[in-house]
């Protein structure tokens, strides 16, 4: 006799949205806001965090990865979690990379190879968010960048839940001005305060 096994679902433990110079937590509810990007550091580095984070980058880093840092940080807080090396990060959007490629551009023409500050180069790649907020949680799972369209991105996620050896993700959905982050853990539930993503990402 086949007993159909019942199907592994992934629920949302927390997430954060980062919106211009304001975080928002999903479940706790948390909302501040700063005059500036060093203002909501200061703000985030004063959460009740147990875990270590580094925040050597985020002073050198562009928007979206200062987003990246703060909304990862802020998610993780909001699931009452402590992050695990063996978490996977997943990262869609290209917000921020244009803006990001004009700068460096900019900089190149008017300075020259030599001269110019080559460091800017980072901040192109829609990847570069996805590697910091890595970097900042000593998160060693695998990486994955969905370069796909809006359309599509629903079931290019679900092909990556679908992986047997992830139990945990991070995922960041990154727009122009505003940086969402969920912590998603594998499990038999469905999320407990009746979530998804798409509700979520709102």
């Amino acid at each position: 006799v086949c007993m159909k096994q019942p199907e592994i679902s992934w629920s949302i433990q927390g997430g954060a949205v980062v919106k211009e110079l304001t975080v928002s937590t999903l479940k706790r509810r948390v909302v501040f806001s700063a005059p500036n990007m060093r203002g909501l550091l200061d703000k985030v580095r004063g959460l009740p965090f147990a875990a270590p984070v580094s925040y050597d980058d985020f002073r050198r880093g562009g928007e979206q990865v200062k987003r990246a840092i703060l909304g990862a940080v802020a998610a993780y807080y909001d699931a009452d979690a402590v992050p695990s090396p063996a978490t996977a990060v997943i990262a869609w959007g290209r917000g921020g990379a244009f803006p990001e490629n004009r700068l460096y551009w900019s900089d190149y023409v008017e300075n020259g190879r030599d001269a110019g500050r080559a460091h800017l180069f980072v901040g192109t790649l829609p990847t570069i968010p996805l590697c910091e907020a890595a970097i900042a949680l000593n998160l060693n799972g695998p990486g994955y960048y969905l370069d796909c369209p809006p359309e599509t991105l629903r079931e290019e996620i679900a092909q990556v839940l679908s992986d047997p050896a992830l139990d945990s993700i991070l995922l960041l959905m990154y727009s122009c001005v505003k940086m969402s982050v969920f912590y998603l853990v594998r499990g038999m539930a469905s999320p407990a305060d009746g979530k998804t993503l798409e509700g979520a990402a709102e």
